[in-house]
């Protein structure tokens, strides 16, 4: 009876080692694999930040090349007036019908309501994208306006499945036709 015992303790100490020994190489992989992850983070976050300041050149090239002087909103959102309208600025919940053109930066045309339509939004409500929303704050009843909204405050890294790109800076022609105040 002795035997068995020490037989059955030597074997579970013989099947328990490999098991503690294939526990240490997982915790191995799983630290070398964070080390990984992270270093691979660290080369995402960097890359980004190196096309982040390649578009923001771009953005003053345009803007240079163009003569504009402009004005930009606290998320980034470039603006021009270059006709001021004398009715009423836009809040949050009211409803702004208007004219566009959107271009790329290389002035091709997107879109434009001349062919389309005017759009109809309403502030608050998320329809566009949060770069064009974010301008139309800015811009009173009558105003035309031009805007360069950078592409993380456009439609990012997927683009539109039409006409715009992937991380494409858009160039917005504005006319404000309508504010209806809520």
């Amino acid at each position: 009876m002795k035997f068995a015992k020490i037989f059955i303790v030597s074997l579970l100490i013989i099947l328990y080692l490999p098991s503690c020994e294939f526990k240490r190489e997982d915790k191995n992989k799983l630290s070398q694999n964070n080390i990984e992850v992270d270093q691979l983070e660290e080369h995402l976050l960097e890359a980004n930040k190196l096309y982040l300041k390649q578009e923001q050149r771009d953005i003053d090239t345009y803007i240079q090349r163009k003569g504009w002087q402009m004005d930009t909103t606290p998320r980034g959102v470039y603006y021009m007036i270059y006709k001021k309208g004398n009715g009423a600025l836009p809040e949050r919940g009211d409803i702004v019908r208007f004219a566009f053109k959107t271009m790329l930066i290389n002035d091709q045309v997107c879109y434009d309501s001349d062919k389309s339509g005017p759009k109809e939004v309403e502030l608050g409500k998320a329809e566009i994208e949060s770069g064009l929303e974010e301008i139309l704050y800015y811009l009173p009843e009558g105003t035309q306006a031009y805007a360069i909204i950078p592409s993380f405050l456009a439609f990012g890294w997927l683009g539109d499945a039409e006409s715009i790109p992937t991380r494409a800076v858009l160039i917005y022609d504005l006319h404000i036709l309508k504010v209806v105040k809520r």
